[in-house]
Order: structure tokens, then sequence, then C-alpha cells
């Protein structure tokens, strides 16, 4: 059976027919662009604000008070763990023992400045 049975006609050992190999080549017309100059390197700005200092006004400022009767004046608070942390006037950082902060006291002078200081409760 020529071909095999697959349906081609021809023997195994019969030559192809050759045919022309015809390529089409279309030139492929490319721009060529210049980069232009890299943008400049990045400059590092510094700026300076000039804040109006809040220890002039003291109801901007969180009042801590203790048991002992003394009293620190923060622009920033907050409590971590059994320690509350705070920023003075003059930037500098502070602690204090949780147990030593006159709880009721610090949140009545805080409220008549109409500002919330949190503490956690008592254990």
């Amino acid at each position: 059976m020529a071909g095999g049975g697959y349906g081609y006609t021809g023997n195994y050992n019969d030559e192809y027919q050759s045919v022309p190999n015809i390529l089409v080549m279309v030139p492929v017309q490319q721009d060529h662009l210049v980069p232009g100059p890299p943008p400049p390197p990045a400059r590092p700005e510094l700026h300076e604000y000039d804040w109006p200092k809040s220890g002039t006004d003291p109801a901007a400022l969180f009042s801590i008070w203790l048991k002992d009767g003394g009293v620190h004046f923060a622009t920033v608070f907050w409590v971590q763990g059994d320690t509350v942390r705070f920023t003075t006037t003059d930037g500098a950082g502070k602690q204090l023992p949780l147990a030593s902060v006159a709880r009721e006291r610090t949140r009545l002078a805080n409220a008549e400045k109409n500002l919330t200081l949190w503490l956690p409760p008592e254990r």
C-alpha cells in the first residue's frame, strides 16, 4: 500500500518535488532618537520652621500632676507600661512612674483646658 495507509500517494523513497523558496524581507524603519541629557541629580533640602513657643501658652500644654503636689507641663505625652513619658516645653524627654501621677487632679486640670489626657485605669 502506497503511503502506508496515511493518505499519502507516493512511496517513502519518492523524491519530493522541489519548490522554490521565496523569502520576503520588509525593511523596518527605526527612528534613531538620541536620548536627551539626564535630569540633574537630587539635592537635599532642609526646611526650618519657626513654630510659636508652646511654653508661652499654658492652655496648650498638658498638665501632669503628681501625688506629692508637683506638676509637669508637656507638649507630648504617652504611657508605656508603668511609665509616663513626655516631652517638656524645651524639648527634653522625661519619664516618671505612672503610680506617682495624681490621676483625678491631672484629668480635671486638662479638662479645664479642653485637653484629653488619657491614662490607663489603675490596677
